[in-house]
């Protein structure tokens, strides 16, 4: 190679080498100074938080005490004696039930003696605990200012109960005494969510930055560089914004319209001798009479930020959904083999099904008016259908409402790919792709567990109202960041696209490695993760915000895990044994959350299941050409690709339905024990398949 090529060389890699070399510093700078900033916040918001939690607690207390005091001064104002009153303990608990941080509520007469007790000191099994309070009474025995006592496990606060002829006993109230500890623990683990979501919200708002001014501008730069170095100055960048390298943009573009202008001006005076120009235009190209070209340069980007915004709004509801579903139940006499269980995956396999039905209605419209506008589309449905979700009051409407934002759901996720197909002749379809895969992700982690957050600060309905909002935001960022360059065109069609294509379901080895992998795969998701989990982790007395930080865990697992393992399936050609040991993998998982039951166990259970889904994910799709290579080359590989998908929505369908028959039959445990056993015996039957039928390598 000469040295002029090897300059030249250079010179074409150092746009490219530029703008990546700059993203990475930004994207390490921004990493650092946003979690710095975030983590100050978090301390000193933790700091004064636990400043003011225990006289928050004392003043709480302090007027419980006067609540329950004002109700037995009624009583001894009547004449009746509060240590004869009838019903105290019921009273006393019925009261302390709506506090969680109370333990017990206790009357202690005059002389100390607890006369009514609530249900946790009448427990013959806390008989030390009821000797200890009376003991501590009687040391308080016509006391007149409240006091403070710890009695290991609990903070007992008593507080003289007083009428008109004095103080005539106290009230003890037990204090949960690690309720500040386990509250500290939650707020801590909310402000660490809402740290991890700031930092995702801020680097999917900095690579659309990144792609749309300093990557764009580069490539576009490195794109005029080339052509004038080849003596083409025929086109001018299209550039937008303000920033240094759109006004550097601007500058080339002005010295390449001089450059035509002179030309022009050549032109003029050698008119009358054609011949002088002929070695000029030889070597230069020039616009001329045409006028100049204006080079543009696609990214994918532009649309990562409208889709992660709009996924984050639909994921809002993940951590709840069940459960919301399960309060607007109501036997339907009409339908009386609609038990609750199945009322409740209802709405959600209906979803698979309105979703599935509009993706080739979104792929048509979307080759004809172009994907922009299918995004504007998707968007409405999605905003009324979130909106109205949080406004119904029945089952019907809630499903009609669900379906709804399903097809606005569909028609959003399929203009996206098609908007990201777009740049497929750049040759960069892996790449463009990770965009959506990115946004994808980011939105399901971030979403699921900021909805587990608003839902238990806020509410569920007012949850989906949020989502409503940041779906129509979504459709504003559609219009201010995604480009009309052209949709996609229509992909050829396969050879199994006239009237074969279900014939590929008889072919019986596909339909046996599919029904033994896609299919339990997605029941996995939808019905244990979607279904189960929230209503078990509900049933267990979990707050909304505990929920999404246990969900949460799946989508991290899959965030981190996903990469390495299709490197490793690439890598080692070992694709069968990662689907049979993530089958079994998500079978463990799920067995083990039936066996836990403290929330480490659950927790390990649900990542358990995540990480058997990121071993299946990728190699699932990867192996379809390579197994099936007979079969690819019958019908095509979108045809048999289409067919592995319609064995998942098939799965995503059933998964709801199958799990609520089991939950409304045999309850929570008999379920999770269910699902695991099913997800490992599918997954040995998978293994003995491949030994039988596919005993090789994966070429």
């Amino acid at each position: 190679m000469t040295a002029d090529a090897v300059s030249i060389d250079t010179a074409r890699s150092e746009p490219g080498q530029a703008s990546r070399r700059i993203a990475w510093m930004l994207v390490a700078l921004t990493a650092i100074v946003l979690l710095l900033a975030a983590t100050a916040v978090a301390y000193f918001a933790l700091r004064a938080f636990e400043a003011s939690l225990a006289p928050e607690i004392q003043r709480k207390m302090e007027t419980l005490a006067n609540v329950i005091a004002a109700d037995f001064g009624r009583a001894a104002a009547l004449g009746i004696p509060v240590g004869r009153l009838r019903g105290v303990g019921d009273y006393l608990d019925g009261t302390i039930a709506e506090h969680a941080e109370v333990r017990y509520a206790a009357f202690a007469d005059r002389g100390g003696h607890l006369s009514h007790v609530s249900a946790l000191l009448s427990d013959p099994r806390q008989t030390d605990l009821r000797r200890r309070v009376e003991a501590w009474a009687r040391q308080q025995a016509g006391g007149t200012e409240p006091a403070r006592h710890s009695l290991a496990e609990v903070q007992d606060l008593s507080f003289p109960v007083a009428g008109e002829a004095g103080t005539y006993g106290r009230l003890h109230l037990g204090v949960d005494a690690r309720f500040v500890e386990r509250k500290l623990s939650e707020i801590l683990a909310d402000t660490l969510i809402a740290l991890f979501v700031s930092l995702l919200i801020a680097f999917q708002v900095l690579l659309v930055l990144l792609a749309l001014t300093v990557t764009r501008s580069m490539a576009l730069l490195g794109r005029l560089l080339r052509a004038g170095e080849s003596g083409d100055f025929r086109n001018c960048a299209d550039s937008r914004g303000s920033d240094e390298l759109a006004r550097l943009l601007g500058k080339v573009n002005g010295l390449i319209r001089d450059l035509n202008r002179r030309y022009e001006g050549l032109r003029e005076e050698a008119a009358p001798q054609p011949g002088l120009l002929t070695q000029l235009e030889t070597r230069f190209g020039f616009g001329g009479s045409a006028g100049l070209g204006r080079l543009s340069e696609f990214s994918a980007s532009d649309v990562r930020l409208p889709l992660f915004v709009f996924l984050f709004a639909v994921e809002l509801s993940r951590p709840f959904f069940p459960i919301y579903v399960r309060q607007l139940y109501q036997p339907l006499p009409w339908l009386p083999w609609l038990s609750e269980s199945l009322a409740i995956a209802l709405p959600m396999s209906l979803w698979v099904v309105a979703s599935v039905a509009a993706i080739p209605f979104a792929g048509r419209i979307g080759g004809r008016a172009g994907a922009k506008r299918v995004l504007l589309a998707g968007t409405l449905p999605t905003v009324v259908g979130l909106a109205l979700t949080g406004l119904a009051d029945d089952l019907a409407s809630l499903i009609a409402w669900r379906c709804l934002t399903a097809v606005g759901f569909s028609l959003f996720t399929v203009a996206a790919l098609l908007h990201v197909a777009a740049g497929a002749a750049s040759g960069r379809r892996a790449r463009d792709m990770g965009v959506f895969v990115g946004a994808s992700l980011a939105a399901s982690v971030g979403g699921t567990a900021v909805g587990g957050i608003l839902a238990d600060q806020l509410g569920y309905r007012e949850t989906f109202f949020i989502a409503a909002a940041l779906a129509g935001f979504a459709g504003l960022l559609v219009l201010r960041l995604v480009g009309t360059h052209g949709s996609a065109a229509p992909a050829a069609r396969p050879p199994a696209a006239d009237g074969q294509f279900w014939r590929i379901f008889l072919v019986g080895r596909f339909l046996g490695i599919v029904l033994l992998s896609a299919a339990p795969a997605r029941f996995m998701l939808t019905g244990f993760l979607f279904f189960f989990l929230p209503l078990h982790l509900s049933e267990l007395d979990y707050a909304q915000s505990a929920i999404g930080r246990v969900m949460i865990s799946y989508f991290l697992v899959m965030v981190l895990v996903s990469p390495l393992v299709s490197w490793l399936a690439d890598r080692y050609r070992c694709h069968r044994a990662l689907l049979v040991g993530g089958g079994l993998c998500s079978g463990l998982g799920a067995c083990l959350t039936a066996l836990a039951s403290e929330p480490l166990g659950i927790l390990a259970g649900v990542a358990g299941v995540g990480l058997g889904q990121s071993l299946v994910a990728t190699p699932q799709l990867a192996m379809i050409p390579d197994i099936f290579q007979r079969e690819c080359a019958r019908f095509g590989l979108d045809a048999m690709l289409a067919a592995f998908r319609v064995v998942e929505r098939v799965g995503s369908f059933l998964g709801p339905f199958l799990a609520a028959a089991v939950l409304g039959a045999f309850g929570f445990a008999s379920t999770a024990w269910a699902i695991g056993l099913v997800g490992l015996a599918l997954s040995l039957l998978l293994a003995l398949l491949f030994l039988a039928r596919y005993p090789g390598p994966v070429p």
